[in-house]
């Protein structure tokens, strides 16, 4: 069932997702539990002027966030803060300073 309470701002727009997972199987390997830890990059349009970025997040444990552009690599926006909302299953990403409407950017994730 749909519920518009769960639904992400629409002022980031994801247009592609690029993933590595890594998993533990308990008994096997010598795994003492199940488990993963990934890697994800996100590239997004900017739709409207932003400081924080919304995403879905059911249970993971953010290690690491970064939002960079394409062209370079480098990083013009800084992520000072990683907040979780337990209620609607999402992490927010609060950055240093607005970023404007463009397609030039994507964010890094570790989890």
């Amino acid at each position: 069932y749909f519920r518009e309470d769960l639904r992400l701002s629409d002022d980031v727009i994801p247009t592609g997702y690029d993933i590595e997972l890594s998993v533990n199987i308990r008994d096997h390997a010598g795994a003492t539990r199940s488990n993963f830890n990934g890697n994800s990059t996100i590239r997004l349009d900017v739709a409207r002027p932003t400081d924080k970025i919304e995403l879905h997040s059911n249970g993971l444990v953010i290690h690491e966030a970064a939002i960079m552009r394409w062209q370079d690599g480098k990083s013009p926006v800084t992520v000072t803060k990683v907040s979780t909302d337990l209620k609607r299953e999402t992490i927010t990403l609060h950055l240093n300073k607005t970023v404007q409407p463009t397609k030039e950017f994507y964010i890094k994730v570790s989890y």
